[in-house]
């Protein structure tokens, strides 16, 4: 892309198969990146569990649907970011707190767990881009040295570009990376 050229993006839903005809829409309207969102679903603010769902969500977050997706889009010459994502159940994660320093650690093991799954995918999968979280307010302000080590380790598997999502509000001036 030319220096100083836009990116013109769009978040793409892959609820149900598609193929190339799907995605020419958005090349003819000279969009030249889509993020994909897969989820890791966690029950409540305080669970430690993230679970990795690959199956038995919408196709376009499983990894089939991921992969083919990312593939018809380069084809088409669009640029991909994997944007992976937790789900709290009708509460806004940036509010994940944990009650002391031993279930943080725990919390941290499962989100690594998820988040490399998808850096490897990433890697393995030719993403342009890699969020490694979005809008995590309070694990981000309160854990920078975890943050910190969960970049290193991405980068051991991931060699794209990563990003963070940070929440509008006061999170993008809080976070501390």
């Amino acid at each position: 892309m030319p220096l100083g050229a836009k990116h013109r993006g769009v978040a793409w839903v892959g609820g149900r198969e598609i193929v190339a005809d799907d995605l020419r829409p958005l090349a003819a309207c000279h969009a030249n990146w889509i993020s994909q969102t897969p989820f890791g679903w966690q029950r409540d603010l305080d669970s430690l569990g993230i679970r990795l769902a690959t199956r038995g969500v919408l196709w376009g977050e499983t990894d089939i649907g991921l992969e083919t997706t990312a593939r018809l889009a380069h084809d088409l010459g669009m640029h991909t970011l994997l944007k992976p994502h937790i789900w709290v159940r009708g509460q806004w994660r940036g509010e994940i707190r944990m009650p002391d320093e031993l279930t943080w650690q725990q919390w941290f093991r499962n989100y690594r767990t998820f988040i490399l799954h998808y850096a490897r995918f990433a890697q393995r999968h030719d993403f342009d881009a890699l969020c490694i979280g979005t809008e995590l307010y309070q694990p981000v302000k309160g854990k920078p040295q975890e943050w910190r080590q969960i970049i290193r380790e991405v980068r051991n598997v991931y060699d794209g570009k990563i990003t963070y999502a940070a929440n509008w509000h006061q999170e993008f001036r809080d976070a501390p990376f």
